[in-house]
């Protein structure tokens, strides 16, 4: 199989392209959905049961809100900002 690129203009292209990359995913929002949101939940706290998960919107953001009980049977309210992923709070109810 030929190259069609020298091996130091290939390396450079992958890592021009690499940089395009991250600098898209920096500016592109991650836009979480319920779903994603409520594995990560479930990853977080072993042992629990979602209850319920809803999204809401607020005046600047949306955000997903997870119900979940716990194996001690705390429940709980897991507010996660649907445009970055992070989690806002994780308090009980």
């Amino acid at each position: 199989m030929q190259m069609i690129f020298s091996r130091p203009i290939y390396i450079f292209l992958v890592v021009i392209f690499s940089i395009k990359i991250a600098i898209a995913e920096k500016i592109t929002p991650m836009n979480l959905t319920l779903d994603a949101a409520t594995r990560k939940v479930l990853i977080m706290e072993q042992d629990s049961t979602v209850l319920n998960a809803i999204t809401k919107s607020l005046v600047d953001k949306n955000i997903h809100i997870i119900k979940i009980i716990t194996s001690e049977g705390l429940v709980k309210h897991i507010h996660i900002d649907v445009q970055t992923g992070q989690i806002l709070n994780n308090s009980p109810k």
